[in-house]
Formats: structure tokens, C-alpha cells, sequence
């Protein structure tokens, strides 16, 4: 683990919300006709409870890759994904910090936060609950660590009362994500453990090289905040890319969970400018990818599935 600067929480400033309301002219002027909506976020965008001063601020936009520039020219810095596929980050670091959040249209993580900031703002006591638990995790100095994923403990301890809220709320949609929390690798590794390798009695290797190469990337599919799915891509040559192990967990398959985490994927696959995607196919699935488009084809001599048929998507 690695340490991360001293983070400090500061009672809640009745002037963030005018703060923000200024951030938000500036940006809606400079996303001109890509901006379709603005909100305030996080923390300080809750009356009563102690934040990070830092404005939280999230926006959905017709073209985020745009906005890269977009928003370069009043002060933001793009920082990445961070563990959400087609997220864009943004930093501003001048008098007042600001990070920026930025999706397409109808993006579920924009429901997501919006839904939890107004269950806490309608309810004091969620209010008091997330300041002491914020004050609990502080006063342990192992809070200031990152796990080995590169994440903040203090923010991963947040998880259970974060989901605890969203349950309350009942939101149920489809999240795509990365492994990035000991939590979620445990629940990758298991759901293609027993709905993949075990029915094909393949031993199964969550050690396996493939885990920690930067080419290779691990999905996990949320409903609501139960992990629904998992999926691994790995980056080819020639802008292919390939699917392999893309599995939904047995209580939840025929619910269209798989539909919406492959589209969610080759969109993710289409911005990182991935022009075909390969996968091998059990019979089982065979319908399932040639209802998606794919067609079968001839293995490029990648890691072939001899119990797989060779099929290709034009992205």
C-alpha cells in the first residue's frame, strides 16, 4: 500500500451552493451546445454534513469526448476513468478545488448520485450517521492508505453505508464497472468460477498473469448493488479487441443483464477506438452473440477455446 495526502473534512459551508451555482454558468457556457445538464454532488452539496472542501459537480453532455477541451479552457484537467468505464474526470485545482464529473446522456452513475445526495439531504439522520462514519474511518491512520488497486481506503470504507442508502432508494440499474475493491475481485473471481470454469470442470486461476496485465481489463456488472456479472477483455493488435469469459451468474441470467453489459462494453471498446471485437463462443451462447451481430470467422491465432466457436463484431 501507498500513502495519500492527509485528508481533512470541514464542517458543511453554506456558501458551497452558490459556489457551485457560479461553477455551473462557466460550464454551461463553455460545453455550449454539448451541454445537456449540470447537478452539484457529493458532500458539500448536502446541507449539514461535513465534506471534503473539494465541489463535487457532475454533468451529462452529447459528446464527452469533446469536453476535453471544452472545459481545458477554464481550468480543468482531465484525470481519467478511474474505475468507471466511460466516465470522464476532471480536476480543477486553483482557489476553490472542484472535480468534474462527466457522462453521455442517460448514464446511470448520474441517476446513482443524484439519487443518493437527495436521500441524505431529505433525511437528518442519514446525515449524522454519514458524518460520524466519516469521522470513524479518519481517526483510523489506515485510512490514508491506498489498497493495491491504487484506491483510497477511506474512501472504499464509505461502500456499505453508500449502498445501504441506494438500497433504501431502491435504484436498480445496470452499472458497469472495473475491479477495483478486494470486494469486487472476490465476487469476479467467483462468479466465473462456478458459472464457467467449474460446469467444464477447468480449474480455475485468479492468479492467472492476465489479472495484473495493463492489456488486459476485468468488468463487473452491478444491478442496483449486487454484482450481477463479470466479463475480461484483453487488447489486441490492429485495434481488435477480445471478450472471453463473459458470464452472468446463474441467479440472474434471462434478464437481460447480458444484453446490457455487452453494449456497455463496446461502447467503452468504440472510445478507446477498438474497431473489431473477437470472442469464441460456447453453444450455449451462440445465439445469443449472433443476435448481437456477431458473425463466425476464422481464429487470428489468439488464445483459442477448442470448446469455442471463433466469432467477430464489426464496432
Amino acid at each position: 500500500m501507498s500513502s495519500i495526502k492527509k485528508l481533512s473534512i470541514v464542517p458543511y459551508n453554506p456558501e458551497w451552493p452558490d459556489i457551485f451555482e457560479k461553477e455551473k454558468k462557466l460550464l454551461i457556457e463553455a460545453l455550449d451546445d454539448n451541454y445537456i445538464s449540470v447537478h452539484h454532488i457529493g458532500s458539500t452539496a448536502i446541507p449539514g454534513l461535513t465534506a471534503k472542501p473539494k465541489i463535487d459537480i457532475i454533468a451529462e453532455v452529447v459528446d464527452p469526448e469533446k469536453t476535453i477541451i471544452q472545459v481545458g479552457y477554464i481550468g480543468y484537467q482531465y484525470r481519467g476513468e478511474f474505475n468507471i468505464p466511460l466516465h470522464w474526470g476532471f480536476a480543477k485545482r486553483e482557489e476553490i478545488d472542484f472535480n468534474l464529473h462527466i457522462y453521455h446522456q442517460g448514464n446511470p452513475e448520474v441517476e446513482l448520485n443524484i439519487l443518493f445526495r437527495d436521500m441524505l439531504r431529505s433525511n437528518p439522520d442519514y446525515i449524522k450517521e454519514y458524518s460520524n462514519l466519516k469521522q470513524e474511518i479518519l481517526a483510523d491512520p489506515k485510512s490514508y492508505l491506498t489498497n493495491k488497486y491504487s484506491f483510497a481506503e477511506y474512501t472504499l470504507r464509505k461502500g456499505l453505508f453508500i449502498k445501504k442508502i441506494l438500497n433504501k432508494a431502491k435504484f436498480e440499474k445496470d452499472r458497469l464497472l472495473f475491479c477495483s475493491a478486494d470486494e469486487e475481485w472476490n465476487e469476479y473471481h467467483r462468479i466465473k468460477r462456478e458459472n464457467f470454469f467449474e460446469p467444464l470442470n477447468i480449474k480455475y486461476n485468479q492468479h492467472h498473469a492476465s489479472m495484473s496485465d495493463p492489456d488486459h481489463y476485468h468488468f463487473i456488472l452491478y444491478h442496483g448493488t449486487t454484482i450481477v456479472a463479470a466479463a475480461h477483455v484483453q487488447f489486441l493488435e490492429n485495434n481488435d479487441a477480445m471478450l472471453s469469459n463473459f458470464t452472468i451468474d446463474r441467479p440472474f441470467q434471462n434478464q437481460n443483464h447480458d444484453f446490457q453489459m455487452l453494449e456497455k462494453i463496446e461502447s467503452w471498446l468504440k472510445v478507446h477506438l477498438k474497431k473489431r471485437l473477437f470472442t469464441f463462443a460456447r453453444k450455449t451462447l451462440l445465439k445469443f452473440f449472433k443476435e448481437n451481430n456477431f458473425s463466425k470467422t476464422v481464429s487470428k491465432n489468439y488464445s483459442v477455446d477448442p470448446q469455442g466457436t471463433a466469432m467477430k463484431k464489426e464496432l
